[in-house]
């Protein structure tokens, strides 16, 4: 009998020891890697941000511009000198449990810290400018500096960002609103003139809702706001994206040997969390009860948030001023010459006290506000947004294709994502699927059923079967495949195994996936419009019947649809004798109340080894390889065990 050879296992052990040392020494390097000082221009500013003394301080660095007769510039170095401590020495507050919004308090008493600048009291109220997600103050340099000719500009790295404190609990905008809060405390700042862009905005709303004696005005630059207009429009669908990304930048920075490279990418673990812990829902309130001056500055090609966002948003505070450019999400920072104009004479009105007020809004406005919101008036998504939900699409077909294409149907039946774009990544995502399956059958062979997570899902005899079928019925297995549930995975695995020219098997799993996709994806999409219409639930409850309208259709793809063959019957009748027969139940859903009972009776005792008492007279209690005749044999000699047998 001849061993297999040992080289392959020797091979396996020496790879996963590599990466085991190189993500060892990747990790050395990032937590010894020393911070990089804040450039020229650039202040700090300690902030209290948590209520335990081991986390207490937040370093925010900012950027300030003037035109009082003062050089903010002059003074950076010395004041980030003054500043207790560099970015590097503040403590891990990776704790994300922990909710800023219920324990921080603001503290308005405290004199300026040493290097703060006081304006004079006739230049009003400074503005604060408030960055997204990602990015930092940074993008309002040249905005920064075309206000700050008129009044005292701010603009803060929000934490997680730029040169502020990286690793924080808690990303969200409510948290970043309660830190803009006590910045403005640190330099004796009583009311500011709040100014967020993207997801700025969303603090800006919070900081409000946090203290709105604090805010003197609102400005929206490209902001988002309502929940309906962010991404797939929907919280539960947009978190789990969010948490998708999350992960996949988690994986990349914590598993992958970077060395620090990865730390510092654009699309970095801070934006990710910033959007995974933020929730939009509470913005619509904030808006809907926003009494104060408000101006939205949007642009018509904004790519990320549609201009209807700001449509809606004019619409629900019926004192707002609405300023709709041509340009895109970035006029921010590339045409800050067209933005800072229409802020400048805002803020000059507000401080004339002549900004309309809610109280003193257009009555046809009032009026229009108080209109229930129609969600049909959602558009579809588009551009970048549209993109990352395809790209997310066709992810989501490697994990379940049935589901994503129900799933996708009932986004078309939503109106979320127009019919021939959620087709196109369906069908992208089934064909790059089955030709992966393809290729790991023609690379690995018989042997791709003992690699995980591969034979999980694929018997050895049933890609024996599939291998055998192939010799004369190549297409139409490959056709039937697609239809027939169950045999996806060991047909297109085998055609690989059996080499099967790689022409003939793509032109036929696209045949396949062209025939399969569109009825799926239209039937559902047709069902859940018609159902949606008929039954009215679908506005206030999306969630719940986007859950049960795939559910329903997975049952009845997976289970309906082979009851029409007679092979399939045979199956169910077999499956449910199984289960309807307790002698074929797994032993887990029996012990299952046993465990139950311990605990209660460990509870009850207060003894954890009270469930070896279960019978004194074998060892161990009887709890591993207990024999019932061991067990009578040792009691029936006791005095105490009656002697009579009922017959």
């Amino acid at each position: 009998m001849s061993r297999r050879p040992r080289w392959p296992r020797v091979r396996k052990r020496a790879v996963l020891l590599v990466y085991v040392v190189l993500l060892a020494a990747s990790h050395a390097v990032r937590a010894g890697r020393p911070e990089a000082p804040p450039p020229p221009g650039l202040s700090l500013q300690q902030v209290e941000g948590w209520p335990q003394p081991k986390r207490g301080r937040v370093t925010i660095a900012y950027r300030e511009w003037t035109d009082y007769g003062m050089n903010l510039s002059i003074g950076a170095e010395r004041l980030t000198q003054e500043v207790r401590t560099p970015v590097e020495s503040e403590p891990d507050v990776t704790d994300s449990s922990h909710n800023l919004s219920n324990n921080l308090t603001m503290d308005r008493s405290r004199d300026p810290a040493p290097g703060v600048l006081e304006p004079p009291e006739s230049l009003g109220d400074p503005v604060l400018l408030l960055h997204g997600s990602p990015g930092s103050g940074r993008v309002f340099r040249r905005l920064g500096a075309e206000l700050g000719a008129e009044r005292r500009t701010i603009a803060p790295d929000l934490p997680g960002f730029g040169g502020s404190t990286a690793n924080i609990p808690d990303y969200s905008i409510r948290a970043h609103a309660v830190m803009a809060l006590q910045f403005l405390d640190s330099l004796a700042i009583e009311r500011a003139h709040v100014v967020g862009f993207s997801l700025g905005g969303g603090v800006a709303l919070e900081m409000y809702q946090a203290d709105s004696a604090r805010v003197a005005s609102l400005t929206l630059l490209s902001s988002i706001g309502a929940q309906e207009y962010e991404l797939l429009g929907e919280y539960h669908l947009n978190h789990a994206i969010h948490g998708l990304q999350l992960f996949a930048i988690w994986t990349l920075r914590e598993l992958v040997p970077h060395f620090g490279y990865a730390d510092d990418a654009f699309l970095s673990y801070s934006y990710a969390r910033n959007f995974y812990d933020t929730d939009q829902r509470p913005l619509r309130g904030i808006l809907n009860a926003y009494p104060g001056p408000m101006l939205i500055v949007h642009g018509t090609d904004d790519p990320l948030v549609p201009a209807a966002a700001a449509e809606e948003h004019h619409r629900i505070v019926p004192q707002s001023e609405m300023v709709m450019l041509d340009g895109s999400h970035f006029m921010t920072f590339l045409e800050p010459d067209r933005i800072a104009p229409p802020i400048e004479d805002f803020l000059a009105r507000v401080e004339a006290g002549t900004a309309t007020l809610r109280a003193s809004a257009d009555p046809v406005r009032a009026e229009g506000a108080a209109t229930p919101f129609d969600p049909s008036s959602v558009p579809p998504v588009t551009g970048f947004a549209l993109v990352v939900t395809l790209l997310l699409i066709v992810a989501a077909t490697f994990v379940s294709e049935d589901l994503t294409c129900i799933g996708t149907g009932l986004l078309v039946a939503r109106g979320t994502l127009p019919w021939t774009a959620g087709v196109g990544a369906c069908l992208a995502g089934l064909v790059v699927g089955d030709l992966l399956l393809y290729a790991g059958g023609r690379l690995l062979g018989r042997p791709v059923t003992r690699i995980a997570p591969l034979r999980w899902m694929i018997r050895q005899e049933e890609l024996e079967r599939a291998c055998r079928w192939f010799t004369e019925r190549s297409a139409a297995l490959l056709i039937g495949g697609r239809f027939v549930p169950g045999t996806r995975l060991p047909t297109y695995v085998a055609a690989g195994v059996v080499r099967m020219p790689l022409i003939p098997f793509s032109l036929w799993i696209v045949v396949a996936a062209v025939l399969w996709t569109p009825l799926l994806v239209g039937g559902t999409a047709l069902f859940g419009a018609a159902a949606a219409e008929r039954i009215g639930m679908f506005q206030d409850r999306a969630l719940p019947w986007l859950i049960v309208s795939a559910v329903g259709a997975l049952i009845l793809l997976r289970v309906g649809v082979p009851l029409f063959g007679a092979a399939g019957r045979r199956r169910f009748l077999g499956r449910w004798g199984r289960v309807r027969g307790w002698e074929f139940w797994p032993p887990w859903l029996f012990y299952l109340p046993v465990l139950a009972w311990g605990v209660w009776l460990a509870v009850k005792y207060r003894s954890l080894t009270v469930f070896t008492a279960a019978n004194p007279a074998f060892p161990d209690g009887g709890l591993v390889g207990e024999s019932k005749s061991e067990i009578l044999g040792a009691s029936g000699d006791r005095a105490r065990v009656a002697r009579t047998v009922v017959a």
